[in-house]
């Protein structure tokens, strides 16, 4: 009886206790909708939205106006009713122009959560249709994937692999067309002088009869703001005629190469365009 007087007194308290109003706070918007809202949603942007969103504030570089895309489309005949197997996106800037220039289906594969959520906010405020984003690693999804795809678009990826060829060879049972843009060490390259990330060994990788320097690199002492790169805790470098060796030895016969130039770190790029005979 004590604890049921007890209990009845605690509910009258509770029934006239002052109740706290509910106020704005940080997980609300109090103001109409916008593309610039949105896009401030998440920071640390790298890419600049196209003036006509009406975004002021986001990232710094011109991804989703990128002039290594046209010229990939060009060299590929054109991406007009294509599939297209997009891996790292990033933020959506290629996947935007890819779906401008008339694709029919871009599946793109993002590792990062923070990228996969800026990618979903890009398909929002751009409309872009035909894009369908997946949050995971695309190596094991390439291994398991059935389907075959009219190009694969690989931008900035192959240089954040532990296994770059087993990627390219990945890549290879999917499609006859790819679109390729990376970082690689020149074919004189001599590790005699320090890099960021360090270098920190080569290791000798058998690949179709033939044994491949992989420069190893680590990310662990990496400290870079937002920092986005691949979803390992190091990479393998590849020598830029080592990818072109492979691309070939997997039947990629017709090679368009631009865009030869360094990167903001100092480090040799290029963009390829590697089509088997008849694609």
């Amino acid at each position: 009886m004590r604890a049921l007087i007890k209990r009845e007194i605690r509910r009258a308290i509770f029934r006239f206790r002052p109740q706290r109003a509910v106020l704005p706070n940080d997980g609300c918007v109090a103001h109409a909708p916008s593309a610039q809202t949105t896009v401030d949603l998440i920071d640390g942007w790298h890419s600049e939205f196209p003036a006509s969103t009406g975004v002021n504030t986001g990232g710094y570089a011109r991804v989703f106006e990128d002039a290594r895309v046209p010229w990939a489309i060009e060299r590929l005949g054109g991406v007009q009713g294509a599939s297209i197997a997009e891996l790292g996106p990033l933020e959506g800037g290629h996947t935007y122009m890819l779906d401008r220039a008339g694709a029919k289906s871009i599946v793109a594969i993002e590792g990062f959560k923070r990228s996969y959520l800026k990618c979903l906010i890009a398909k929002e405020l751009l409309d872009i249709k035909s894009a369908h984003f997946l949050l995971g690693d695309f190596v094991p999804w390439l291994e398991s994937e059935p389907r075959r795809f009219d190009l694969i678009w690989a931008s900035g990826v192959l240089y954040h692999m532990t296994e770059p060829l087993r990627l390219l060879r990945s890549i290879a049972t999917h499609t006859d067309k790819i679109f390729l843009w990376t970082q690689y060490y020149p074919d004189d390259f001599a590790p005699t002088r320090p890099f960021q990330p360090p270098l920190v060994g080569i290791r000798q990788v058998p690949f179709e009869g033939k044994l491949v320097p992989h420069f190893e690199r680590s990310y662990v002492l990496t400290n870079r703001p937002w920092f986005c790169g691949g979803v390992y805790s190091g990479c393998a470098w590849l020598r830029r005629g080592d990818i072109l060796d492979a691309l070939s030895v997997l039947g990629f016969s017709k090679i368009d190469i631009a865009f030869e130039q360094q990167t903001d770190d100092g480090e040799p790029s290029f963009a390829v365009v590697a089509r088997r005979e008849g694609a």
